[in-house]
């Protein structure tokens, strides 16, 4: 007689799991060409908005397809918040989309915005609240490309005005 052992159910578990994006929330395209994942810190060595007093990191993408994408955005250290920018004919970025939580239930972030093939979004991604520091993790749908982190190094991202983030209160 056929015994199936313990150790296989639970790797044929987690197999399912992996294949079917697990994740709590972060999965914006399942059964998609694939979400991409980063994980990421904020801390004091990023990009820092003075008027709002937050940390925060940028990610460029290019649209893969003309369609809608989605950003969902996850932390266990803080509130999590995201802006989404989209770059122009004349080469200045957009305010397009922002979320802080993506419902009353959670701190998380997660919101869908229209984009168009060809072009290049910003993604900044943040702290809802002042000074938070802490790991994150970003997820960002099949319809973008696989997004770069612009780093503090880059002094053009670092002197631009246009991203200057909205007031928040302080903790």
């Amino acid at each position: 007689m056929f015994q199936i052992k313990p150790f296989f159910v639970i790797a044929g578990l987690c197999s399912l799991l992996a294949l079917g994006g697990c994740g709590g929330g972060l999965d914006p395209n399942p059964g998609g060409n694939g979400p991409t994942t980063l994980s990421a810190r904020l801390s004091n060595s990023d990009f820092y908005d003075s008027p709002s007093s937050r940390y925060y990191d940028i990610f460029v993408a290019d649209a893969l397809e003309t369609g809608t994408a989605r950003v969902a955005m996850r932390s266990d250290d803080f509130d999590t918040q995201f802006y989404v920018y989209e770059k122009g004919s004349d080469g200045e970025y957009t305010l397009i989309d922002s979320n802080d939580d993506a419902d009353s239930s959670t701190t998380d972030s997660d919101d869908r915005f229209d984009v168009t093939y060809g072009n290049t979004y910003r993604i900044l991604a943040t702290s809802s609240l002042s000074d938070d520091q802490g790991s994150y993790q970003i997820r960002f749908s099949s319809e973008l490309s696989k997004p770069a982190q612009v780093t503090t190094q880059d002094q053009v991202a670092k002197s631009s005005k246009k991203f200057s983030l909205p007031a928040r209160s302080k903790k």
